[in-house]
């Protein structure tokens, strides 16, 4: 039985704009599952339906073997969500805040005293746990967010860009922290388009595009894929490559070319074109970022794009 399972989910609006098209996922226990795409990609729109925020047009949802369709009330016992705005009373103190979201799963204080004081030292804010959260910095808030999510011990936890607007110091914390605890045996699902956090977390990614999965990924795997190269070349002048198609050119200023080879490309036949026009190159950079460019190899071959 997975912690999540997805079966030809699609949600299509009454203006006939189809956010979601024949979704399917298998997510695991124990999986830190990364779900990547551009903003509009249809990121949310899973995650909304999933915790009955939005409803579905067809396609089937499953969480810990319960049918959504049967039990959404029930369901939302068993996941946690972190969205990605604060979305606390920030009048009140961190552990009233904590106790409060206990109560609406009918726990009492006394009942939950010490899970409550388990979370909050485990990131790090027992100390905190009389302080007016408005007073809390950005990343302490981000924590308080995980304690709140966590404190009915869900199945799963869904996190929506847990590192957006946290400083570096902060992002740390947040990252060994969502590391230790899915080492714990957590189920986590991330929705982000921060590669940084997916590498350092995550074992397993899907790529969505225009409401659909375009590839599935255990991040072991990654080397295994024959991925186009991307590189950033600056030049004299980028005039003389406004008319040339050959290759896959981005200009980026007066100065600065992206240039997408795929395998067939060969990368010493553009720069025989740049001096053969007398095209001076100034530096040539290769990204060596195999998550990313397995990211934007996805979505640049998407036919749908």
């Amino acid at each position: 039985m997975s912690a999540l399972f997805i079966s030809d989910l699609r949600k299509k609006y009454d203006n006939g704009f189809l956010a979601l098209n024949d979704i399917n996922l298998s997510i695991d226990y124990g999986d830190f599952y990364a779900i990547l795409g551009k903003n509009g990609a249809g990121k949310s729109t899973i995650i909304n339906i999933i915790v009955s925020l939005i409803k579905k047009t067809s396609g089937k949802v499953f969480i810990s073997g319960v049918n959504l369709d049967d039990n959404s009330i029930f369901i939302k016992s068993l996941i946690g969500v972190v969205p990605q705005d604060v979305n606390f009373n920030q009048f009140e103190s961190v552990s009233d805040i904590v106790f409060n979201q206990a109560g609406f799963y009918g726990f009492s204080r006394s009942f939950i005293f010490d899970r409550v004081k388990s979370l909050l030292s485990f990131f790090e804010l027992w100390d905190k746990r009389n302080t007016i959260s408005f007073n809390l910095s950005g990343g302490m808030k981000r924590r308080l967010m995980l304690v709140r999510a966590l404190i009915h011990n869900p199945d799963i936890l869904i996190l929506d860009e847990p590192t957006a607007g946290v400083d570096i110091f902060s992002r740390k914390v947040i990252l060994n922290f969502l590391m230790e605890l899915n080492k714990l045996g957590k189920t986590i699902i991330l929705t982000t388009h921060y590669m940084g956090d997916v590498e350092t977390l995550c074992n397993k990614i899907a790529v969505i595009n225009k409401g659909a999965i375009l590839k599935e990924l255990a991040m072991k795997d990654l080397h295994f894929f024959n991925l186009d190269k991307f590189f950033t070349i600056k030049v004299c002048s980028v005039d003389k490559l406004l008319s040339f198609n050959r290759f896959k050119i981005s200009i980026l200023d007066k100065n600065t070319i992206d240039l997408h080879l795929s395998n067939n490309d060969s990368l010493n036949e553009f720069l025989y074109f740049l001096m053969s026009n007398n095209i001076n190159i100034f530096s040539i950079s290769m990204r060596n970022n195999p998550l990313e460019d397995f990211f934007l190899n996805s979505v640049i071959n998407d036919k749908n794009v």
